[in-house]
């Protein structure tokens, strides 16, 4: 009676063990999940002296904050922003920012900036941050999700792409990202 009482008390322990273990793993590998959402800036209008300078028009204003909300829906929390500095890009990107309590980076290289200067900022991200979105201009920010997923994609303003990956940021690369949506403003205020 004794032995099977042993074997039976070891057996319990290493299953013990195993679901601790089981857990952890889980725990480290959820850790190391990233999401990013790539964002078109919403509509700007064409009045005003330099490209840098157009501001949304009121229809991009609304796009804006009905991204944000949709964000804001979602079953995951976006930790920063990163945003060209260009007026359209900025002011989307204040918009949600703000509806959504995020703190929000201007980056004088998201404007006329290359995937390569993409990447680079992306791999530049704190490790402790789980979600970030990074605002800014066609046809660069379309190349980058298509470089960074694979996808064929044709975003339109106000228009997001969102990407998850299983690496931290300083490994995403070419065809690093899994394609989870791509939202267009028609469909958020649909």
């Amino acid at each position: 009676m004794y032995p099977l009482i042993c074997i039976l008390q070891v057996n319990l322990a290493f299953s013990v063990y195993f679901i601790y273990l089981s857990t952890l793993i889980n725990t480290q590998f959820l850790a190391m999940v990233k999401k990013l959402l790539l964002v078109r800036h919403a509509e700007a209008s064409h009045d005003a002296d330099r490209d840098f300078d157009r501001p949304l028009t009121p229809s991009g204003q609304v796009a804006s904050r009905l991204l944000a909300n949709w964000i804001e829906k979602q079953e995951y929390s976006l930790n920063k922003i990163f945003s060209s500095e260009a007026k359209r890009a900025a002011t989307t990107a204040t918009i949600i920012s703000e509806v959504l309590g995020t703190s929000l980076k201007l980056e004088e290289e998201l404007y006329e900036s290359s995937v390569r200067t993409f990447l680079k900022l992306i791999n530049e991200v704190n490790t402790e941050i789980e979600v970030c979105a990074f605002i800014a201009h066609n046809p660069t920010i379309t190349y980058l999700a298509e470089y960074i997923t694979g996808e064929p994609l044709n975003m339109e303003t106000a228009g997001m792409v969102e990407i998850d990956f299983e690496m931290p940021w300083n490994e995403i690369g070419e065809k690093s990202g899994s394609f989870k949506r791509y939202l267009s403003s028609s469909e958020l205020a649909g």
